[in-house]
């Protein structure tokens, strides 16, 4: 009987212990594979390391299987996929440029420099790397996930395989964990979130090619955009030659004088934050950029004709303003200079001033350097050419059309093609997005230098513009 009775609390010793440590193995793997975050990938090679590399964005990002099930699952609201809102793929990639992946809990997406920061020219078949990336529409991708990510119609189950026939790999834990778990929670995140992204709807559509680029932060400071329907909508810049730009002020309004935090406050815009962003990567990336070059002209450009245009470049005094040994170069023009649109200017109020020094706080990197101004900092024209559409709103289409009076420049235009007008230099197309040059923010005005010449000077001094 004893015997019995030690039979019987061994067994349920052994079967406890065995139990216990099937759940503490199930616990280990689920914390790997749901709680922990994750190694960036990092590429050998620089160029891939911009395209794909993480700077940390990824930590609130959506779950990878649902991002990419996302489209299958909604393709009333984006028949044509993520490339349809000018997302560039390449071959053997399974990401378009300038998305990332990396575990923060589960694998999440995030977006990189690359993703407003490259193009692409149909005609040519040509990927320019630093170029702005004039066919990417940002409001849209934001505004197809919020709708297609609250849809309540959509069963559980159809994402789950939306996202295996898209190519992720999920095991039975995976499916109940995405299950009861994953999809839920991100149903739940989409609802609470929307309200943060509700003053887009208050003021004119961004369009490709564009994006705000202070109602972010007025929103994650608590200044209540939504109220008002202040401006800050800007065309993307090019970010190639940064070491000729270390002595300049730096985004549009020229409200900031360090590389350094002009890089972090893009990486931090771009979803990551103080504590994700991966500094490394983004200091290796910013070193890159240093001596990154634009794209030469993809085509035979006339060099007699670009001598006869250097000669109107110089009496029009253009360098003045656009050479670094103008004297004026990466310097601001006061509002009644230039003239041009200036809801950028005025948004960037007294209150968010004031807010932007508490950015990184406690950290060696925090910020110093914001300010300020009442005009545009005057661009370097080095790349010029691909840089279409024009002005910081991006509300002139070609550079033909930016040496025309004011008056004469298109009210209405098309953007979001990759076509391109090799004579007028600019993109050239009825849309996907008819931009329209008399809302708010999208005033084609200004900058009328240059403009009373004649169209064979015209013609001579964009000719000029190509080589540079």
């Amino acid at each position: 009987l004893n015997r019995v009775k030690q039979m019987k609390r061994r067994f349920i010793i052994y079967a406890v212990t065995t139990v216990l440590c099937m759940c503490i193995a199930l616990g280990l793997v689920v914390r790997h594979r749901y709680f922990r975050q994750g190694e960036a990938i990092e590429f050998a090679d620089n160029l891939e390391e911009f395209k794909y590399g993480s700077i940390g964005a990824e930590v609130d990002g959506l779950p990878y299987a649902i991002w990419v099930a996302l489209p299958r699952v909604c393709p009333d609201l984006l028949p044509g996929g993520y490339e349809s809102l000018g997302f560039i793929s390449e071959p053997a990639h399974k990401l378009p440029i300038g998305v990332s992946v990396r575990q923060f809990g589960v694998e999440r997406i995030g977006f990189n420099c690359a993703t407003c920061h490259t193009a692409k020219l149909n005609d040519h078949d040509q990927i320019m790397i630093g170029a702005p990336a004039e066919r990417l529409d940002l409001e849209a991708y934001t505004n197809f996930i919020f709708k297609c990510g609250m849809r309540d119609d959509i069963p559980v189950g159809q994402v789950i395989q939306a996202a295996e026939d898209s190519g992720v790999k999920l095991d039975l834990l995976d499916k109940l964990f995405y299950r009861f778990v994953i999809i839920p929670r991100a149903r739940r995140i989409f609802r609470e979130r929307a309200d943060t992204v509700a003053w887009m709807k208050s003021r004119p559509t961004f369009g490709p090619g564009r994006t705000d680029a202070l109602n972010p932060w007025r929103q994650y400071f608590g200044l209540n955009p939504s109220a008002d329907s202040a401006i800050a909508t800007v065309d993307f810049p090019s970010i190639w030659d940064q070491s000729l730009r270390q002595s300049t002020w730096l985004h549009w309004d020229g409200n900031n004088d360090s590389l350094v935090e002009r890089n972090l406050s893009a990486a931090l815009a771009g979803g990551a934050t103080e504590n994700s962003v991966d500094l490394h990567s983004v200091q290796r990336i910013g070193n890159w950029l240093l001596t990154l070059k634009p794209p030469p002209y993809p085509e035979r450009v006339d060099q007699q004709l670009a001598r006869t245009g250097r000669r109107v470049y110089e009496r029009e005094k253009c360098q003045t303003c656009h050479d670094l040994d103008g004297g004026h170069a990466g310097q601001v023009t006061d509002l009644g200079e230039i003239g041009t649109d200036p809801e950028r200017v005025t948004t960037l109020t007294d209150s968010l001033l004031k807010c932007m020094p508490t950015i990184g706080g406690g950290r060696p990197w925090h910020f110093t350097h914001y300010r300020k101004t009442n005009g545009y900092a005057n661009p370097l024209l080095d790349g010029i050419w691909a840089r279409a559409p024009y002005l910081h709103n991006g509300s002139v289409p070609t550079l033909w059309d930016l040496l025309l009076p004011p008056d004469q420049r298109p009210k209405q235009f098309g953007r979001g093609c990759g076509t391109f007008d090799m004579t007028k230099v600019g993109y050239q197309c009825a849309g996907p997005f008819e931009f329209n040059t008399m809302l708010p923010g999208n005033r084609n005005g200004g900058h009328d230098f240059g403009t009373k010449i004649n169209d064979a000077e015209r013609t001579a001094l964009i000719e000029y513009l190509k080589t540079l």
